[in-house]
């Protein structure tokens, strides 16, 4: 095996790996993003009666 079949194998692992950490990550992240924005416009609101 050359150096260049062992570098796509370890970056299709990383690749693969990194994308089985960063969808969950993500997801969380936007989901905390969209509830701090809801808190904020709920304050905004109950301000105004």
């Amino acid at each position: 095996m050359g150096t260049i079949e062992i570098f796509q194998i370890v970056f299709s692992v990383s690749a693969a790996i990194f994308v089985v950490i960063f969808i969950p990550v993500a997801i969380q992240l936007f989901r905390t993003l969209c509830s701090i924005q809801r808190l904020i416009k709920d304050q905004n609101d109950g301000h105004n009666g």
